[in-house]
């Protein structure tokens, strides 16, 4: 009977895990450039950062030593517009923030994905107000294991914003339209996005 090394085992696991996961935004060439990896825990440490790295447009990282634990900030573009429009939309349709259907949709994004995952070391916040750029920020506590689950999570939170932000835009645009509205912000198509 072989034994196997159930360590080695999990750790292989996360490295695949995260690898696929990065694959979906950054594309199989580029996995294929950093292979192979090696199978051990600095490998899922440098995969698991790499890949919150590539998630969003700016990621800040910080430890606090006396409580063993690490605070990452998020900011995005795609988060940004798409609350700046959904506010908009809201204000443009007389809608409460309670009942617009943008921001609601984006409340239950978040339960969708990060509140699949339940684990005592690892907690999420989105902050998200009218005054600030929206941030969001993941908790990992003493005894946190970087794993592929948060990356997934991450990717299907943040994809969320990429796909409903073009739908939004273009429902804003007709609204302005609708109500005659010349002075507004320019909402630009979501490939006007990509040339920039």
């Amino acid at each position: 009977m072989v034994k196997i090394d159930e360590v080695a085992a999990h750790t292989a696991i996360t490295i695949l895990s995260i690898l696929k996961s990065i694959s979906t935004v950054r594309g199989n060439d580029f996995i294929s450039g950093i292979m192979p990896v090696e199978t051990g825990y600095d490998t899922v440490q440098e995969l698991y950062y790499r890949a919150v790295d590539f998630s969003a447009d700016v990621v800040r990282d910080r430890y606090f030593e006396n409580a063993e634990s690490e605070v990452i900030r998020l900011m995005d573009s795609r988060l940004t517009d798409y609350y700046r429009f959904a506010y908009i939309f809201g204000d443009l349709s007389n809608l409460p923030d309670n009942e617009n259907h943008y921001l609601i949709s984006a409340n239950k994004n978040i339960d969708n994905t990060f509140g699949n995952i339940d684990h005592y070391s690892f907690d999420c916040w989105l902050k998200v107000s009218r005054r600030s750029k929206p941030r969001l920020y993941l908790f990992h506590y003493p005894e946190f294991y970087p794993n592929g689950q948060v990356i997934y999570e991450l990717y299907q939170f943040m994809g969320y914003y990429m796909k409903a932000l073009p739908l939004l835009q273009s429902e804003l645009r007709a609204l302005k339209k609708s109500k005659g509205i010349k002075k507004m912000p320019h909402i630009p198509k979501i490939h006007e996005r990509r040339a920039a």
